[in-house]
């Protein structure tokens, strides 16, 4: 009994392999078959800015997005906020290009993430072309993107979040206590709270003081924003969420948060209404990868160069990878950039809590040695925390 099921285990995985050779198979053929993207941007199209999926400084495609299902779970195309910014920007300046429909119920970003891609779509705005915003139901994230269209759309049962920000963390000391188990910890710094779940049951108040600061300032440049592309003023906005008078629709439209209450289907009548085309035809939308496809590469002198190096991702030691940064690739990437006479001056693109304090200080050691050579500019995204900040100091 138990060699037949062996074998029958054995089975099942070879089968498994065998289905996912095939998915790269057929992926590979219709990829050579199906030719290049038709990159023509027709007449009245409008820029779908679909924002439903991670959003990081590179983008990453998955090639079993499209399959979905518990076996697929998690694998999502990762859009990249460069891909992002660049197509807004591409539409703004394309005549065939009208507007945006601007998707983003709950994006998986952080806030300086969105606070770039809110800038590109204010200054898209002054073509006078119109973004249009629809949702089932809007996060205070989402919202921040939303408040700077003409008109934002709320489905009728939808909800939306307007609550104020919060945190939380989790303590393990009294774990800890019960296993007897007894961390040994080494910390520099009244505010180096990062080992505190470890040795505390709550907060300390260097802990509750950092907490509370970063709070307030995000939350009060978030009401300050939507203040000014709302017309509603700073006090009114903070007194509905500490007052939780918005929850659903009818709130957010009586208290002018969204300026319609409608299905999609409506949403799209007032979209063809704008573009003055008839309701039985349907609307030419584009995405983000076919705009960026459809304009040539900038040109420019090659010989003067300016390099980015994005560092994203916990800090490592080693090579690291996805969603992590390793010093020795690090290193190996600054010093190509380093010698080469074509790149006149490097960019770091810093989004990191840190990690490693080794591998910081052999990647600090780099950029020391490459800054003696060409200017280094640190660009901070949504953290450069501990080891983070250490490359960009």
């Amino acid at each position: 009994m138990l060699q037949f099921l062996k074998y029958v285990l054995a089975t099942m995985i070879g089968l498994c392999l065998f289905c996912l050779l095939s998915l790269f198979i057929i992926a590979g053929i219709g990829a050579v078959f199906s030719g290049p993207d038709a990159t023509t941007i027709k007449s009245k199209s409008v820029l779908k800015l679909d924002l439903s999926n991670p959003i990081r400084e590179v983008g990453e495609e998955n090639p079993f997005a499209e399959f979905g299902g518990p076996v697929f779970s998690g694998s999502e195309n990762i859009t990249g906020l460069k891909d992002i910014k660049n197509a807004i920007r591409l539409a703004k300046d394309n005549d065939n290009i009208r507007g945006i429909y601007l998707k983003a119920d709950d994006p998986m970003a952080g806030w300086a993430t969105l606070e770039e891609i809110r800038t590109v779509l204010i200054d898209f705005k002054k073509s006078k072309k119109f973004v249009y915003a629809y949702a089932e139901l809007y996060t205070e994230k989402g919202y921040y993107l939303a408040s700077v269209a003409d008109e934002i759309f709320l489905n009728p049962s939808g909800g939306m979040e307007w609550n104020g920000l919060s945190a939380e963390y989790d303590f393990f000391k009294g774990t800890f206590d019960k296993l007897e188990i007894r961390p040994e910890v080494f910390r520099v710094g009244e505010f180096k709270s990062a080992v505190e779940p470890f040795i505390r049951k709550d907060m300390s108040e260097a802990s509750k003081t950092q907490s509370r600061e970063l709070l307030n300032a995000v939350n009060t440049h978030y009401l300050e924003r939507i203040a000014a592309s709302r017309g509603i003023p700073v006090e009114k906005l903070r007194n509905l969420a500490d007052s939780l008078l918005v929850a659903n629709t009818s709130s957010a439209l009586r208290n002018k948060l969204i300026t319609r209450s409608g299905y999609y289907d409506e949403f799209e009548s007032l979209i063809k209404t704008r573009l003055k085309t008839e309701e039985k035809k349907n609307i030419e939308f584009v995405g983000i990868d076919k705009v960026n496809k459809s304009a040539a590469l900038p040109s420019g002198d090659l010989n003067k160069r300016v390099a980015v190096l994005v560092a994203e991702g916990e800090i490592v030691s080693g090579e690291g990878g996805s969603g992590s940064i390793g010093s020795d690739k690090f290193v190996k990437d600054l010093r190509k950039l380093r010698t080469n006479d074509k790149v006149k001056a490097i960019v770091l693109r810093i989004n990191s809590p840190g990690g490693s304090a080794l591998a910081s200080d052999i990647m600090w050691r780099e950029i020391e040695l490459t800054r003696k050579v060409k200017p280094v500019i640190a660009s901070m995204s949504d953290v450069a925390a501990s080891g983070g900040y250490y490359m960009a100091m």
